[in-house]
């Protein structure tokens, strides 16, 4: 059943606050589809290493009357002042010409955000490509002061133009290569989720694979990059089974070809079983190699555990069962502790529900995994989870709790709206009227949904 984009089940490229934890569907299917994009550039988390004289300038910079006057704007939200001042600013440091400066880059970087929140895409495009121009002789080019301006770019096309976003990612990959570091790596990591977004399921499965022969990168990359190796197969399948639908007889030989081209085993169940044990895989990266991740010592201590619960959970995820054995379920379902988990636990109950009846044992374990996980550890994420917790109840027959969870997904979501529809959103209302106008009498309540049917 392809009811949620790609873009609602994959992993985020970059971390460390850079990009968020999972990524949600703006308006276009395809293109437009990161509304949380916006903390690529709010982002001062990794640490850039500037000069005592340019650490002193930008000081003598946050004390300007107009650029103090911008911030406090842009931090209530009144964006239209925000541009006003920071334009002033700008005017200030051209009429000194003082154009090639610290200062002036840091000003077109906070207004460039200005113009993001406020959707003057193409402008802000124009200010950060400016930045970078300029940023590059300030800074010599040097790669770790540049970094972030090329990182803010990518950011800012994986919003508004993926197919943008997969070239310059290629090109700044091009440009670092010389030298390869961490932050290479890094690129790499994004960029086979910004190839699998746009549909280059070759390139993506290549950048994959560079990075599962890495040395030294995190776990959390790690299991973000087997996350999306799952959600790859999972798309090429769904792919497949369209074109399969709309094959004709003469073109029986059109899925064979489809799936040799994409490197995926004509045994779809194989298939499947593959993307389960990436997705546990992953699951065992966040969850029983925090030590090697770069977390806070508050984060470690959330996923201690005794040493009994460690092996039951080590066992069952480096294991090929799908479920676990009766008398652990419940010691399991509590056990995985790490704030990032929840994405893989909810793809891995959708992996099993589309699957159908057969597999309800294993969408019950996971559903009831992730609603414990999501309750604890991040229940502003849990919406998604709740709406397959609905499809799950509805396709069991159990119509109550199926509505209930429907309205409060619903609820979760519109609160959160940030002014945009939300694919989530559009999703459960969808099939919330589907579901009322199947139950006698309740026909006029379900047309209140009727302009989302036809989603």
């Amino acid at each position: 059943m392809q009811f949620v984009n790609k873009t609602l089940k994959l992993f985020p490229s970059f971390h460390n606050s850079i990009l968020v934890r999972r990524l949600s569907l703006a308006t276009d299917n395809r293109n437009k589809f990161h509304k949380y994009s916006t903390k690529y550039f709010a982002s001062n988390s990794e640490s850039v290493s500037r000069s005592e004289s340019e650490e002193a300038e930008l000081t003598q910079l946050k004390q300007l009357a107009e650029f103090k006057s911008g911030m406090s704007s842009f931090a209530e939200g009144n964006l239209q002042e925000a541009e006003y001042h920071l334009k002033e600013c700008l005017k200030i440091f051209k009429s000194i010409n003082q154009t090639n400066t610290v200062s002036y880059v840091y000003i077109l970087k906070k207004f460039s955000q200005v113009l993001f929140y406020s959707k003057k895409f193409d402008d802000c495009e124009k200010t950060m490509k400016a930045t970078i121009e300029i940023a590059k002789d300030v800074f010599k080019n040097n790669r770790e002061l540049m970094f972030p301006y090329h990182r803010n770019l990518i950011a800012f096309y994986t919003y508004t133009d993926i197919n943008k976003a997969s070239l310059y990612i290629d090109k700044t990959e091009e440009e670092l290569l010389e030298n390869p570091d961490h932050k290479i790596k890094l690129l790499t990591v994004a960029s086979g989720a910004i190839k699998l977004l746009n549909g280059e399921y070759n390139s993506a499965r290549d950048k994959m694979n560079q990075v599962i022969g890495f040395d030294g990168l995190s776990s959390e990359y790690k299991a973000y990059n087997l996350h999306n190796l799952a959600v790859l197969n999972s798309e090429i399948k769904k792919d497949y089974e369209v074109l399969i639908q709309n094959a004709t007889e003469t073109d029986k030989s059109a899925g064979k070809i489809f799936l040799n081209k994409y490197g995926l085993n004509s045994d779809l169940e194989l298939v499947d079983k593959e993307s389960v044990l990436l997705y546990k895989q992953a699951l065992a990266e966040l969850e029983l190699e925090v030590s090697k991740m770069n977390s806070s010592v508050q984060e470690i201590n959330k996923i201690e555990r005794t040493n009994e619960e460690s092996e039951i959970l080590k066992h069952f995820l480096l294991s090929q069962n799908d479920v676990p054995k009766k008398e652990q379920e419940e010691a399991l379902a509590t056990s995985f502790r790490n704030n990032k988990s929840g994405l893989t636990i909810t793809n891995l109950a959708e992996l099993y529900f589309e699957k159908g009846k057969e597999y309800e044992k294993q969408t019950a374990f996971w559903l009831k995994t992730g609603l414990k996980h999501y309750e604890k550890y991040g229940k502003e994420n849990i919406a998604r989870h709740l709406i397959i917790f609905s499809l799950f109840y509805s396709q069991l027959g159990q119509t109550m709790l199926a509505e209930g969870l429907y309205r409060k997904s619903i609820e979760m979501l519109k609160t959160n709206l940030l002014n945009n529809m939300n694919y989530n959103l559009v999703f459960a209302m969808n099939m919330y009227g589907r579901l009322l106008m199947r139950q006698p009498k309740r026909e006029k309540e379900a047309s209140g949904k009727d302009e989302f049917l036809n989603y």
